[in-house]
């Protein structure tokens, strides 16, 4: 996601042709690319706070 968001950057800097609204989607991708290693630091930081139930014990819902 970062590679695309400075590739966004990039093609500003350089004159090609860009999407419509290119700073809406530079901000999006790169906040997209912040996002996703932080979900997934606290999906595993929950997971490994979650105690494992042994074989035979049934967890309540």
């Amino acid at each position: 996601m970062f590679l695309l968001s400075d590739t966004l950057i990039a093609t500003g800097v350089a004159e090609w042709p860009q999407p419509p609204a290119p700073d809406f989607w530079v901000l999006l991708t790169h906040l997209a690319a912040q996002a996703l290693p932080a979900g997934g630091t606290v999906g595993a930081l929950e997971a490994r706070r979650a105690p494992a139930a042994t074989y035979g014990e049934m967890r309540a819902v």
